[in-house]
């Protein structure tokens, strides 16, 4: 009898184990590569920052004069940023749900499907209490798009799956 028990829940296992694989597999082609960039902004006044690592006394600042460490490190210090996220497609016709965070400083979003075809994004809304944002790009055709559930339907204690490809390593 322990036996036979034993062969029951490997069976059980290896059918919620295949559950899994196939939600995934199913969302996979809605799930997109999210790559950001943040342009440097221009500093206000001519000061350095209370944190820059050259202070007001430093004398090669008065050798070189006062705007030299400022602009060569300065502009060395102040490159663009990229960061890397990850969203899923909501609709057809190009809204993607994702992260607040992923978004919410970006003045370039590239957005990446898991076919590899590449498209700038729009910011269409964004919360940053819920850290929920939703993006738009311009696609011809349809998109393939993922399934959403009823959140007032999900109880304690239930299994979630998290899908993405934040890294942009094809999911």
């Amino acid at each position: 009898a322990p036996a036979a028990a034993a062969q029951e829940a490997r069976g059980a296992l290896a059918a919620l184990q295949e559950a899994f694989v196939q939600v995934a597999q199913a969302a996979k082609p809605s799930v997109v590569n999210i790559a950001t960039t943040q342009r440097p902004r221009p500093r206000e006044g001519r000061r350095p920052p209370p944190s820059s690592p050259f202070p007001r006394n430093n004398p090669f600042r008065d050798f070189f004069g006062e705007d030299f460490f400022e602009r060569f490190f300065g502009e060395q210090m102040q490159r663009e940023r990229h960061s890397l996220g990850s969203g899923v497609i909501v609709d057809k016709r190009g809204y993607i749900l994702t992260n607040n965070h992923v978004i919410e400083q970006a003045d370039q979003i590239e957005v990446r499907l898991s076919d590899r075809r590449k498209f700038q994004a729009t910011v269409v809304g964004k919360d940053p209490k819920t850290d929920v944002a939703v993006i738009k790009i311009d696609a011809s055709g349809d998109l393939p798009t993922a399934t959403l559930g009823d959140s007032s339907k999900i109880r304690i204690g239930e299994w979630a799956i998290a899908i993405g490809n934040p890294f942009g390593l094809d999911q």
